[in-house]
């Protein structure tokens, strides 16, 4: 779900790494940086639904790295009560 997310072209186009990844490099990536005591990865749900993803990195005290996206489809604005406002 993660790597499907990250590759879709609207999310693409605001990476720092535009190109597609293969799941070998995702696998790999997603290994590393849940064995990783200063990462943590969590994926954002709303009513069951699966919404987003997050990333923090505390690299150092006082520091943190962070990143995120949501999910292709998912509503923009303030949801409640399954419907989108902005």
């Amino acid at each position: 779900m993660i790597l499907e997310w990250r590759n879709h072209p609207d999310i693409r186009k605001c990476m720092y790494r535009s190109t597609p990844i293969d799941s070998a490099e995702h696998q790999h990536w997603f290994e590393n940086s849940a064995q990783n005591p200063e990462k943590t990865l969590l994926v954002y749900e709303e009513h069951g639904r699966e919404r987003g993803f997050v990333f923090l990195h505390c690299p150092r005290r006082n520091s943190v790295e962070w990143g995120f996206y949501t999910a292709p489809g998912a509503p923009k604005g303030r949801v409640e009560d399954g419907t989108a406002s902005s």
